[in-house]
């Protein structure tokens, strides 16, 4: 369920490059002026050409580059779902960063937190929070964009709902809307995202009204965006699933299908969280006293993604039987 707010390749990093008379340096930024261009095409080819840029940024001494195409690569190989070299090239970015570039670059901030995101992934939530905020004491050292801070507080957010800690994560999740809603031409999917996830987090209390209201915002955005973008997709998919699940819970299964149903059909253009539906399927099922079907559609979310399956999942499997 994880979508981490990472540090992606900024665009049109040829403009900001300094010329050098370096051709080492020259070579290594053509590489990585290629990566970039490649980056929303073609992720394999990208990270070819930044494996190809790193060792001449360091055979420069030029660090600052070479801390950017770390932290770039462990971007890459995150989307890829290859999370051990992920943690690899964010663990080299934050030591390089740290040793050469100092704690109050920025660059620095940028790898705390890539590395957080790891963290978060195997669940070590007080260590990602601890990345995190030394990430947001970096950013207003250097009176980052709200644009920056935003995604720090976001991602501080997320880890304090995987902690239970329900009420920071309400405080940096608003924090991080504020300041997406007071930025011109910022992208309205993040400002989607962040309704997204405040609507789960009142979900997990049971506040399931405030929910819905922060799903049904979210969903206003996502269906003024494009419908062929991936992240739009995906994020309807997880707004529909939530808002089955609180119908199944406030007694309504005829309205947790519509919801689901739609879910169904966005999963044509993504199979992502598919064993998510059947695992709701299977509630609605329960509530409608269809306990062998509710069976069937478990089985599919098992067979699906195991390692998904939650234990009430499978209280609610024992109950089918």
């Amino acid at each position: 369920l994880l979508v981490w707010s990472l540090s992606l390749l900024p665009q049109g990093l040829l403009a900001q490059y300094t010329p050098s008379t370096d051709s080492v340096a020259t070579d290594a930024l053509q590489w990585f002026h290629q990566a970039d261009s490649l980056f929303t095409i073609d992720m394999d080819r990208a990270a070819q050409s930044m494996k190809r840029a790193l060792p001449l940024f360091e055979t420069a001494s030029n660090w600052e580059w070479s801390v950017r195409t770390l932290n770039a690569l462990s971007t890459i190989h995150y989307y890829r779902n290859d999370y051990e070299l992920y943690k690899t090239y964010a663990q080299r970015a934050f030591e390089e960063a740290r040793i050469h570039l100092g704690k109050k670059h920025p660059y620095y901030g940028e790898s705390l937190n890539n590395l957080g995101g790891y963290y978060y992934l195997i669940g070590n939530f007080d260590k990602t929070i601890e990345l995190l905020k030394q990430d947001a004491s970096v950013k207003e050292l250097n009176n980052a964009s709200k644009v920056e801070q935003a995604f720090t507080f976001h991602n501080l957010g997320k880890n304090y709902r995987r902690r239970g800690d329900y009420t920071q994560a309400i405080k940096y999740l608003r924090k991080s809307l504020e300041y997406r809603l007071d930025i011109p031409n910022m992208d309205d999917y993040l400002i989607a995202y962040t309704y997204h996830d405040l609507a789960r987090i009142y979900k997990d209390q049971g506040q399931n009204d405030t929910s819905l209201y922060y799903f049904n915002f979210c969903l206003d955005i996502l269906n003024m965006l494009p419908a062929a973008d991936k992240r739009v997709v995906k994020r309807k998919i997880s707004t529909h699933q939530g808002m089955s699940d609180i119908w199944v819970k406030k007694g309504k299964p005829d309205r947790a299908k519509q919801e689901i149903y739609k879910a169904i059909a966005l999963q044509q253009k993504s199979a992502w969280r598919n064993w998510i539906n059947h695992h709701l399927l299977a509630k609605i099922a329960l509530k409608e006293q269809r306990p062998h079907q509710a069976l069937e559609h478990l089985q599919l979310a098992l067979k699906l993604n195991a390692q998904g399956i939650s234990k009430a999942a499978l209280l609610e499997m024992e109950y089918a039987h």
